[in-house]
């Protein structure tokens, strides 16, 4: 909204039809555009847009050509998009701002393969769009924030926007944004939990599994699954994993367990315990949980 206010209010902004998103709580690209005063163009369809349908958008009015990225969703089949590097080319010939609205965004190559779905800030800071946004949170692994990068002068206007002081973070989420990045370049990635989850080996996983397993009042059966990245990054990618699978009816289990604010999943008709999600200082927490479901049976 910022970024659209600032350099597109009563201008033209390019994007493609494919990329009209509507993110968690229903808050949709069309509408927010709109709110911020910039004139929507949609380009391409659905499921292929060229380089050459935003070429053939410019005109007179427009004031920045855009990027969103499908963080949240998948087009596969018969399908294309135009790179973001080919967008911003063309938009700094013909004078224009490129603008990439990244949604999430992550600094260490991901293991599984996970980076080909989605790029990383060093991977699209070697030739960087002129304004690039992404979230604190998700991939990053911080506190939820909106983090705005981009070129000093353009930078300098978005500063100069009076709406800015409504949409400025306070001084605790920039506290812990500061943690995050300090980790970030210590090497301590341990210390961002969705980090620590995607890099787990199966092996730890398994060995943890089977600590928990010991101690709890419960039968349960240590299995290998595979599990979801999210939806609201990387949708259908799917890791290896190892489950903690309980014995007894696993609807009742389920119902169960989340009244003690654990969840869990049905899988297989079993009630599971993903290993990836459970740390260790959870241990406690779940087997005073599964000694008041056993005793209440």
């Amino acid at each position: 909204f910022l970024i659209l206010n600032t350099f597109a209010q009563g201008k033209e902004a390019v994007v493609s039809r494919g990329e009209l998103v509507e993110i968690g709580g229903s808050f949709r690209i069309p509408e927010v555009m709109a709110a911020s005063g910039a004139k929507l163009v949609e380009v391409g369809t659905t499921n292929k847009t060229r380089l050459a349908d935003y070429e053939a958008a410019i005109g007179e009015e427009t004031a920045m050509l855009m990027k969103v990225h499908k963080s949240n969703y998948a087009i596969e089949g018969f399908s294309a998009e135009a790179a973001m590097e080919e967008i911003a080319a063309l938009a700094r010939e013909r004078g224009l701002i490129d603008y990439y609205d990244l949604g999430s965004a992550y600094l260490p190559e991901l293991p599984w393969g996970l980076g080909a779905a989605e790029p990383s800030l060093p991977r699209i800071l070697r030739d960087p769009p002129s304004l690039l946004s992404f979230s604190g949170d998700k991939l990053f692994g911080g506190v939820q924030a909106g983090i705005i990068l981009g070129r000093k002068a353009l930078i300098d206007r978005l500063k100069k926007n009076q709406i800015l002081r409504m949409f400025r973070v306070d001084k605790v989420t920039l506290a812990l944004l500061e943690r995050t990045v300090l980790a970030y370049r210590r090497g301590e990635t341990d210390k961002i939990p969705v980090l620590r989850m995607l890099f787990a080996t199966p092996g730890q996983l398994r060995n943890r599994a089977e600590a928990l397993r010991k101690r709890l009042p419960i039968p349960a059966e240590i299995l290998d699954s595979q599990t979801y990245v999210g939806g609201g990054t990387m949708p259908n990618r799917k890791i290896p994993t190892v489950i903690l699978a309980l014995e007894g009816k696993a609807q009742e289990l389920e119902v169960a367990f989340r009244a003690h604010r654990i969840i869990g999943r049905i899988e297989r008709d079993r009630f599971v315990l993903d290993m990836r999600t459970v740390r260790e200082e959870d241990f406690e927490t779940i087997i005073e949980a599964a000694s008041m479901i056993s005793s209440e049976e």
